[in-house]
């Protein structure tokens, strides 16, 4: 598995503390405005893994514009 990479130093860092169930950890967020990224890093928690997660905002964006044409295209109601 690749291992992923948080935005560059110009980042934006949030340290989000977060209870679930009883369980007090720490979420890591980069907001990467210039590249557009957002970087999660989730610890193991509550018999769960730890999960990174890196959302491309630009890709989201492309993938809405796709389905939006084909939803003009084929008139899905």
């Amino acid at each position: 598995m690749r291992e992923l990479k948080a935005p560059h130093e110009g980042a934006k860092m949030f340290k989000l503390r977060i209870i679930e169930r009883g369980t007090r950890f720490y979420e890591n967020v980069d907001i990467d405005e210039d590249r557009q990224l957002a970087y999660f890093n989730l610890p193991a928690h509550n018999g769960l893994q730890s999960t990174e997660e890196l959302y491309d905002f630009k890709m989201v964006s492309m993938i809405k514009n796709v389905f939006i044409k084909i939803y003009d295209r084929f008139g899905f109601n």
